[in-house]
């Protein structure tokens, strides 16, 4: 009996990952309108050089991010509060 001829296998690439020593929780790259990296010198500001520096221009940049969200939400909010009480108020 002839032995079966088995094909020869593919390798499986190895996948290799590269520690930056970034956090998961990093928001670095965030920026007012859009997710662009923060390069020095892209929009004419200095890049902070420590990384206090950093931190801070990050959590300011996020924080700016979300203030309309929020107010849109405190609006939307308040609409529905005063719908609420003033059908309430009619039959009280």
């Amino acid at each position: 009996m002839a032995r079966k001829q088995t094909k020869p296998r593919k390798k499986k690439e190895k996948v290799i990952y590269v520690d930056d020593g970034s956090t998961i929780a990093d928001m670095s790259a965030t920026r007012r309108r859009t997710m662009a990296p923060m390069l020095s010198g892209e929009d004419g500001r200095r890049a902070p050089r420590t990384r206090a520096g950093r931190i801070l221009r990050t959590y300011f940049s996020a924080v700016r991010s979300m203030i309309g969200p929020m107010l849109i939400t405190l609006g939307a909010l308040t609409v529905v509060f005063l719908l609420v009480w003033l059908i309430l108020g009619f039959f009280a």
